[in-house]
């Protein structure tokens, strides 16, 4: 015969949780990743910077366990953006929710910036950025992205070529 033990918590001789166990049966240790869920294209999207925020349609979903857990957002986009200008730069965005006018979890900015005049460049890069999110909710969560002009309204592109562009989120236990 099997033996079970029923707890709802663990904790240090000095009182400190040390894991909690909620009726689900979730197990929480504190600075540990729950789960991660990752999104990725390989499809083109492309266009001109205004000067308005404008999604690129590229999302990421995740449903915490924990309403107390913090969301770690991390944003690879193969870009490009082109112009003829001597500067040029877009920023790119990424919002919990799906408008513009939604929590700005964190942004990166991409261009050229020279001496040079009427000069066709187009950059290439991996922009890179993440962020730790607080959501304070165990309701499915999208992050998107966005794309604003900077400088000039060049041309940008997300994934040309076929690039895998991915954002991941990591579900962190506190």
């Amino acid at each position: 015969m099997a033996s079970e033990l029923h707890v709802d918590a663990i904790k240090h001789s000095g009182g400190t949780s040390a894991l909690t166990i909620d009726s689900s049966g979730s197990v929480n240790i504190p600075g540990s990743v729950i789960q991660v869920v990752t999104s990725e294209t390989t499809t083109q999207i492309s266009g001109t910077a205004s000067a308005s925020e404008v999604a690129l349609g590229f999302t990421g979903t995740i449903t915490p366990k924990f309403a107390s857990s913090k969301i770690y957002v991390t944003v690879d986009l193969q870009s490009a953006v082109t112009g003829v200008m001597s500067n040029y730069a877009v920023g790119f965005k990424v919002r919990r929710g799906t408008s513009a006018s939604d929590p700005l979890i964190l942004e990166s900015r991409f261009g050229h910036y020279a001496n040079q005049t009427n000069v066709n460049r187009e950059l290439y890069s991996t922009t890179t950025f993440s962020s730790l999110d607080s959501p304070n909710t165990t309701s499915a969560v999208t992050y998107s992205t966005f794309v604003i002009n900077i400088d000039q309204n060049p041309n940008w592109r997300i994934s040309g070529n076929s690039g895998r562009s991915t954002i991941t989120l990591m579900e962190v236990a506190q």
